[in-house]
């Protein structure tokens, strides 16, 4: 066990969620304070992604150069860097520096989503892998829930709700300061990441677009469930804040549960009933009532960290090479996500982008289940 691994994992982590879901739950105010478009507000997401992106296609080289815990490293400073530029283009009522800031955000994160899943898989021993990954993305739904509820309080107080970026790029500073002194012990490990001998490129795929369908489906409801609240069913911006609250609330639970409790269920059976059970709720909040939106978040609760889990289990020699395979996948895909919601909003509505979700979860649970046969 390496659990300085852990907590610096857990910690960046809470920096990245923060930033990312505070992207999400701003992005009306946003809209009114920029007096921006929904296609073009949608480039905050955009920019962040294809930057991510690119993080994820330059893995092999970054990660054995850096190695894992400098890697993690650069993601905070760029975390960091990314708010500080929001916080003062929302001061200075610049949207293209906002888009610069979202822009060093999405490449932080790209750098982080890979580095933090292998700090834990490789911090943890195979006895209690799953537990710390669960914990893992527990936190993500921890700090998820904590940001539309930080930006309705720091409003309460009487400030703006950009002053919330200097706030994660403060955080971030801290995390940076007291996790300098980690020693990365894996790097030589991650020497020979581009060879993969032992998985083809087919199966890559298949569980690259596995996770890339299902993390698309999780960032459509996370980055849109507040304005599709406001802009359809005609919520406040703070009552649909606190609808995204409960669906990170059910996400964090979901996932701490399995932190905290054995599963007595195979990670297999659990991820496919779990994409299974998100299209029911799906279905549930777009024709009967939008809290079944917010309850997606305990479907969704266990499909990423059990699949980091099920990936370590099936290919524990090559596991790092997958995963890193895995969140370029995951980039590619979200980086027509975005642009692809943000046009269908304003040509149609956000109501028919969200019908996108059920081709996600079709996909996804269609791959999985090929995979799970090989």
């Amino acid at each position: 066990m390496n659990y300085s691994y852990i907590f610096l994992a857990y910690f960046a982590l809470i920096a990245l969620s923060l930033f990312d879901n505070g992207r999400s739950a701003s992005y009306p105010y946003i809209i009114e304070s920029f007096n921006v478009g929904t296609s073009k507000a949608s480039l905050i997401f955009t920019f962040g992604t294809v930057l991510g992106l690119c993080a994820n296609l330059t893995a092999k080289y970054w990660l054995s150069f850096f190695g894992v815990v400098r890697s993690a490293f650069i993601a905070l400073i760029c975390i960091i860097t990314g708010a500080f530029v929001i916080y003062f283009s929302a001061k200075e009522n610049n949207f293209t520096l906002t888009l610069i800031g979202a822009s060093f955000g999405g490449l932080g994160m790209g750098f982080l989503s890979v580095a933090m899943n292998i700090l834990v898989a490789e911090g943890s021993s195979d006895k209690l892998r799953k537990k710390y990954l669960s914990g893992l993305h527990g936190i993500y739904g921890l700090s998820s829930l904590s940001a539309p509820l930080m930006i309705n309080f720091v409003q309460d107080l009487g400030f703006k709700w950009f002053d919330f970026f200097l706030m994660i790029a403060v955080f971030g500073i801290i995390v940076l300061i007291f996790n300098f002194r980690v020693d990365d012990l894996h790097k030589e490990n991650f020497k020979d990441v581009s060879q993969a001998k032992n998985i083809s490129l087919k199966e890559k795929s298949i569980i690259g677009l596995f996770l890339g369908f299902y993390v698309g489906g999780e960032i459509l409801i996370s980055s849109r469930l507040s304005f599709y609240l406001v802009d359809y069913v005609g919520y406040t911006p703070e009552l649909a804040n606190k609808f995204l609250s409960i669906f990170f609330a059910t996400l964090m639970a979901g996932r701490l549960s399995h932190a905290f409790f054995d599963i007595k269920y195979s990670s297999q059976k659990v991820i496919k009933y779990s994409l299974l059970l998100s299209i029911v709720f799906c279905a549930l909040g777009l024709y009967i009532h939008p809290i079944f939106l917010c309850f997606l978040g305990l479907s969704m609760s266990s499909v990423f960290p059990l699949s980091i889990d099920w990936i370590k289990e099936n290919f524990p020699v090559d596991s790092h090479i997958l995963i890193a395979f895995s969140m370029t996948s995951i980039g590619l895909v979200l980086s027509t996500l975005h642009i692809s919601v943000g046009v269908i909003s304003d040509y149609f509505s956000i109501r028919v982008a969200f019908f996108s979700y059920f081709i996600f979860m079709l996909i996804s649970v269609s791959l999985f289940s090929i995979a799970s046969k090989k």
